[in-house]
């Protein structure tokens, strides 16, 4: 194993094993979720609002909670919010024994989970560089990459299976098993200690304040989470329209869409892998960036050239995987420019952003692609793809100011 790699990190590694558990445990959930309300509706809009009480918590628990990721011991935060994760799924198992499904129980259930789900996403990217350091932080994120990624198609097959053979009971069961194992394996996390040199709490909403400031005012930063808004309506929101895209401009059978939708999974994993073999190189980091954005133009603009199925199969990877290389690039650059006292926040801007942005850029794009066709669409992606590189290259001289990054307290 390469000395690189974060897995050499013994406390890295106690972590991803119970990350392991915890993100099956997450995907699983809102799988299950999805499908109760499905088999008590038989409503694909109701899913789909299912699906948003899931999403839209983040917008609001994420900024809170990067306040508090900046204030509290990770350690328990993090141990707390996978037993909490937990404790739901169990509740929801007993309820459901004893009282009859009905739409308001569920959605009520899911909006819960939906808001604890989303406390987490800011502790763990608060708590990475403190776990692994400045020199091995790009393999962290590779690594956590994978594992979304591999998790979001492996737990819904795995729930699928369980259901054909169980029932939805026992799959709760199952998630909350996992997520108090996660929970315990964490307990031999360390206990970090937070600065001596602490600035006085403020209520949470001007912490955050200070967290947008500190963005602001620093070019390299708030560049980054600019791409980030834009780039959100290209790639990624492709991804959130494969169904339309699929029904489109292929035979838009179901075996059609899975295809899509496993090349996507597929160039999100190989696009982790790659990451989490990089070293934590500024200029080469930036390379990346510019490299999967100028190649994700011309794989958006091929997909204007044919009804291949095989091809728009290879295409779809391929964007799939420079949008990994795009967004884990950006976070880890971030990570590594971000004071430790204010990281928390900071991330949880960006981490808001990033989820905000697909949101509306599926509804901007299907909006468009309703109007016209998908050829503009394409074309509008393409363009605004440009601009992120025509952006991320006019900033070089700045991340050249910015190359002497703050060291990261292991």
């Amino acid at each position: 194993m390469k000395k690189s790699s974060a897995l050499t990190v013994p406390e890295f590694r106690v972590y991803f094993m119970a990350a392991i558990f915890g993100t099956m445990a997450i995907w699983m959930t809102r799988f299950l979720y999805a499908w109760m309300v499905w088999e008590y509706t038989k409503s694909a809009f109701w899913v789909g609002v299912a699906s948003a009480g899931l999403l839209l918590p983040s917008l609001i628990v994420t900024p809170i909670f990067g306040v508090i990721s900046d204030r509290i011991n990770l350690k328990k935060g993090i141990v707390s919010w996978q037993f909490a994760q937990g404790v739901i799924t169990a509740l929801t198992a007993i309820i459901l024994k004893f009282q009859p499904p009905s739409l308001p129980l569920l959605m009520t259930i899911i909006v819960v989970f939906g808001i604890v789900a989303s406390a987490g996403s800011p502790l763990r990217l608060t708590i990475l560089p403190k776990l692994v350091g400045k020199n091995r932080l790009s393999s962290a994120v590779g690594y956590g990459a994978i594992l979304f990624n591999s998790s979001r198609v492996i737990a819904p097959a795995f729930s699928a299976w369980l259901l054909s053979i169980s029932s939805e009971m026992a799959l709760l069961w199952v998630c909350t098993m996992a997520f108090a194992l996660a929970a315990v394996i964490n307990l031999r996390l360390p206990s970090f200690k937070q600065p001596e040199n602490k600035p006085e709490a403020l209520p949470w909403y001007q912490e955050f304040m200070v967290g947008v400031n500190i963005s602001w005012q620093s070019p390299f930063i708030r560049i980054l989470i600019l791409l980030t808004f834009i780039n959100s309506f290209t790639g990624r929101t492709l991804m959130e329209l494969l169904p339309a895209f699929s029904g489109t401009l292929s035979s838009g059978s179901a075996a059609d869409l899975a295809t899509l939708i496993a090349c996507a999974g597929i160039g999100s994993i190989i696009g982790g892998i790659f990451m989490s073999r990089q070293r934590n190189e500024l200029a080469r980091l930036k390379n990346i960036l510019l490299l999967s954005l100028g190649f994700s133009l011309v794989f958006i603009i091929a997909l204007l050239l044919t009804r291949s199925l095989a091809f728009i199969s290879f295409c779809v990877g391929m964007i799939s995987l420079l949008m990994t290389l795009f967004g884990t690039g950006s976070q880890i650059i971030l990570q590594i420019q971000t004071d430790e006292n204010t990281r928390g926040r900071v991330m949880s801007l960006w981490l808001t952003i990033a989820i905000a942005g697909p949101a509306m850029g599926a509804f901007l794009m299907g909006w468009v692609t309703e109007i016209s066709n998908f050829t503009v669409t394409f074309m509008f992606m393409a363009a605004l793809t440009l601009l992120c590189g025509v952006l991320l290259q006019g900033h070089k001289k700045k991340m050249a100011q910015h190359q002497n990054a703050p060291e990261v307290q292991q």
